[in-house]
């Protein structure tokens, strides 16, 4: 075995062991910023519809990395189509979880639920990915940085 395929099998070892490490800072991070926003919102069924769209999206993304992504990622099987096709699941099953009036909720709300939703779960990849996600609660972070609003959040970029 070459140097370089010793490289490429240690650094496919450390990418899939992160990952896990990672959703977990991920999701505890957007429960963090669920409950912070959830404290400003007004009624309770503004902080029920929040709370179930997070947790839908965080939900999704775990189901995604622990399905799809870790089996695969490191590969030569992750391709673009795969990213794609992971994305598309995530997204499915946000939509799954959520009911009618949850998304006719969000809609009124938000006005372009896919596209929101997307955002969302670019973001949630985003920090699942972050070499230090708690570099992402600093100023200049996620927290901080503007929302998607057009068709761009549905890129597979950030799932690499």
């Amino acid at each position: 075995m070459s140097l370089a395929e010793f490289l490429n099998n240690l650094l496919a070892a450390v990418i899939v062991a992160a990952v896990p490490i990672l959703t977990t800072y991920a999701v505890k991070w957007i429960q963090t910023k669920k409950d912070a926003i959830a404290a400003a919102c007004k009624s309770d069924l503004e902080k029920s519809l929040l709370e179930q769209v997070s947790n839908a999206v965080c939900q999704a993304v775990e189901y995604v990395n622990q399905t799809v992504v870790d089996a695969i990622k490191g590969t030569t099987d992750w391709t673009d189509k795969a990213k794609k096709a992971a994305f598309a699941t995530a997204k499915e099953k946000v939509l799954a979880m959520l009911t009618t009036e949850s998304l006719n909720m969000l809609k009124n709300a938000v006005g372009d639920v896919d596209t929101w939703i997307e955002t969302k779960i670019e973001q949630q990849v985003r920090y699942a990915k972050a070499e230090d996600p708690l570099e992402l609660l600093t100023p200049g972070g996620v927290t901080d940085a503007p929302q998607a609003t057009d068709g761009a959040a549905g890129s597979t970029e950030s799932i690499k």
